[in-house]
């Protein structure tokens, strides 16, 4: 839940994941593709997803502003990095001012996304990575740069 649902907010990862998955089983039916897109806390859940179900139509995923220090285990199996080989693509958007995110690695992004593509073992022909310059956690300046990069993915699968 958030905002104006009825429901409520647990930020319990394996509720998301519930929630998600009855909506993508039900999209996946009606589409030939299908890429999985997620924000923050939401990346994560998109991410698990991805990791744990068998569905071919899955060909892409945006994770944006993914925060490694939420990284799921599940997403680190071997099971998981052979199903995101699979996926036509694989992208990662992050804010150079942000925070919450980078944390450590402010100031050296591409640190940030060598560790992020290592720690789930993305094929890095596959991965591909931004960093918008000036934008914090919350893309408030960054949306239409944001809506680009989404874009972009969605035409390459």
């Amino acid at each position: 839940g958030g905002q104006q649902s009825a429901g409520t907010r647990s930020g319990d990862l394996s509720e998301a994941v519930e929630d998600v998955v009855a909506c993508v089983g039900d999209v996946v039916e009606k589409q030939q593709k299908v890429v999985l897109m997620g924000y923050s806390f939401g990346s994560m859940t998109a991410l698990h997803l991805l990791a744990t179900m068998q569905e071919e139509r899955i060909v892409g995923c945006l994770l944006v502003a993914p925060p490694l220090s939420m990284l799921p285990e599940v997403t680190r199996t071997d099971e998981a990095r052979q199903r995101y080989a699979l996926v036509k693509s694989m992208a990662t958007v992050v804010g150079d001012h942000d925070d919450l995110v980078l944390g450590p690695y402010r100031g050296d992004v591409s640190r940030y996304d060598e560790q992020l593509r290592t720690t789930l073992g993305l094929p890095e022909e596959k991965h591909l990575k931004t960093t918008l310059r000036g934008v914090n956690h919350f893309f408030s300046n960054g949306v239409e740069e944001l809506d680009s990069v989404a874009r972009e993915l969605l035409n390459c699968v």
